[in-house]
């Protein structure tokens, strides 16, 4: 065996065997990272163009760029979309006693007041999402719509290995033109001691990352590009952000 692939099994083997340990919520202006693989999972970065309220329902699919053995070789290939969904609360005055998506209740988060997607049965989520905000006399409904998936994303998708890409260049990052409405897509690529953050019309479905910032990246590196659909509702006098997104995560190494 090459000594690549030894190393790259090496990786694979430690990223089996070994939690990964993310860091928690920030004040949302620089994105708000996966809540962790504990409790009740919920994968998604949520970026910092979306907002997030006192009362927040965030919902949407998640598409990894990973690697897999075989006949011992080494091949990149998508996984399948995992839907996420989760509703958090910045104080407890007038919280719903019961949130709902889907006709499926969110279940409560460790012991936070963050409730969150608890089933993979009900696939009537990857359609519209209807949220139901309840109280004790009643139940508002909020409808946002679906988007389309973000689950291919080049150079990445296509490459049947995972690639090293240059310092010294430019990374063009694209995805297909939407057929259903967005807001916009965000781009965030997060290396070791350097996050490039920013924000692109989905349309033109292109993003370049420059050769500038790229010197920057050097080593592992990971490029999250999230579709994203927000709205902004009142429920029982409170503003309720609602965000739907379509993310796409891949791992790179940059030299």
């Amino acid at each position: 065996m090459s000594r690549l692939f030894i190393s790259r099994l090496l990786r694979l083997a430690t990223l089996l065997l070994l939690p990964i340990v993310i860091g928690g919520c920030d004040d949302g202006r620089t994105g708000i990272g996966p809540g962790g693989s504990s409790g009740l999972p919920f994968d998604l970065e949520i970026p910092r163009q979306v907002p997030v309220g006192s009362l927040a329902a965030v919902s949407g699919t998640l598409v990894r760029r990973m690697e897999v053995v075989r006949n011992d070789s080494i091949f990149a290939i998508n996984s399948t979309p995992a839907f996420y969904a989760q509703f958090t609360v910045g104080d407890t005055t007038g919280r719903p006693s019961a949130v709902l998506l889907n006709s499926v209740a969110l279940k409560q988060h460790r012991d936070t007041d963050t409730l969150r997607f608890a089933t993979s049965i009900n696939t009537s989520v990857y359609g519209i999402n209807i949220w139901g905000l309840g109280s004790a006399t009643d139940t508002m409904i909020f409808q946002i719509n679906q988007i389309d998936p973000m689950d291919s994303v080049q150079p990445f998708t296509s490459a049947p290995r995972e690639r090293i890409y240059r310092s010294d260049s430019a990374l063009v990052i694209t995805w297909p033109r939407p057929t259903l409405a967005s807001n916009a897509v965000a781009v965030v690529v997060r290396g070791q001691d350097t996050t490039v953050s920013d924000v692109a019309l989905d349309t033109p479905g292109r993003y370049t990352v420059s050769a500038a910032a790229m010197a920057k990246l050097r080593g592992r590196a990971t490029v999250t590009v999230t579709r994203y659909l927000t709205q902004q509702q009142q429920w029982k006098g409170r503003s309720v952000s609602f965000a739907r997104l379509a993310q796409y995560r891949a791992e790179i190494t940059v030299q």
